[in-house]
């Protein structure tokens, strides 16, 4: 199985980020780490965190909590929410951007 190259990777995730999220362009550009993660990952950890109650606006703005294994994301909701509460979830999401 032939491994995409990074230009691809990347054209996809932003197509995904733009088409699809209707993510604007200046959120992507002050993340540009969201572009080197697969578009699977992407999905996946959008998916989570609207499950979440950390809200749509919230993760567009910090897409800096997007391009993480999909495990790991999982791993450090939950401590810190078992640990520190949801609030303190909610209030730190923001202050990532």
């Amino acid at each position: 199985k032939k491994v995409p190259s990074l230009l691809k990777l990347q054209k996809k995730a932003l197509k995904y980020l733009r088409e699809e999220l209707n993510i604007s362009a200046a959120n992507i550009e002050k993340c540009p780490s969201v572009l080197y993660i697969g578009v699977d990952n992407l999905r996946i950890n959008y998916e989570f965190l609207l499950s979440t109650n950390i809200g749509k606006r919230n993760i567009e703005t910090t897409l800096s909590i997007l391009p993480q294994e999909p495990q790991d994301l999982r791993e450090t909701y939950e401590y810190v929410l078992e640990n520190y509460g949801e609030e303190i979830y909610l209030l730190c999401v923001p202050r990532l951007s």
